[in-house]
C-alpha cells in the first residue's frame, strides 16, 4: 500500500504524524506535571504538619522512656527528684503534642488507633508512676 503512494505525499505525511506524536507526548508531559505539583502541594500543606507532630510526638516518648530510666539508675534521692521534674515537663509537653494531633484527626480509623495510642500511654504512665 504504502509503495503505491508518492514519496512527495508519504513524506510530509509522516511528518505530520511524527510532529503530532511528539506534540501529544508533550502535553501528556505537561499535565503529569501539573499533577505531580499539585500531589507535592498537597503533601507539603496537609501532609507536612501531621508527619511533623508524629515525630516530635515520637521523641517525646522516647525521651520519656529514657527519663523513666535514668530514674531507675538514680543514685539519691534528689536525682529522683530532678528527674520527677525532668518527667512532669516532658509529659505535659508530650500531652500538649497529643492535643494538638488530635485535633488534625478527619479520618474515624484514624481516630481509633489515636485512641488506642492514648489509652496505652496512659496504662504506660500508670505503670511508671508506681515505681
Amino acid at each position: 500500500m504504502l509503495s503505491r503512494i508518492k514519496i512527495r505525499i508519504l513524506l510530509p505525511a509522516l511528518f505530520g504524524i511524527v510532529t503530532f506524536i511528539a506534540i501529544a507526548q508533550g502535553a501528556v508531559a505537561l499535565w503529569s506535571l501539573s499533577s505531580l505539583k499539585a500531589q507535592v502541594d498537597l503533601i507539603g500543606r496537609e501532609r507536612m504538619p501531621r508527619i511533623q507532630l508524629l515525630s516530635k510526638m515520637d521523641h517525646s516518648v522516647s525521651t520519656i522512656r529514657r527519663g523513666h530510666a535514668d530514674m531507675l539508675l538514680a543514685g539519691n534521692e534528689d536525682e529522683i527528684n530532678a528527674g520527677l521534674d525532668g518527667l512532669k515537663t516532658r509529659i505535659s509537653e508530650r500531652d500538649q503534642l497529643l492535643r494538638d494531633y488530635a485535633a488534625l484527626i478527619t479520618l474515624p480509623g484514624v481516630r481509633t488507633q489515636f485512641d488506642a495510642l492514648r489509652v496505652a500511654l496512659d496504662n504506660y504512665d500508670t505503670a511508671a508512676a508506681q515505681l
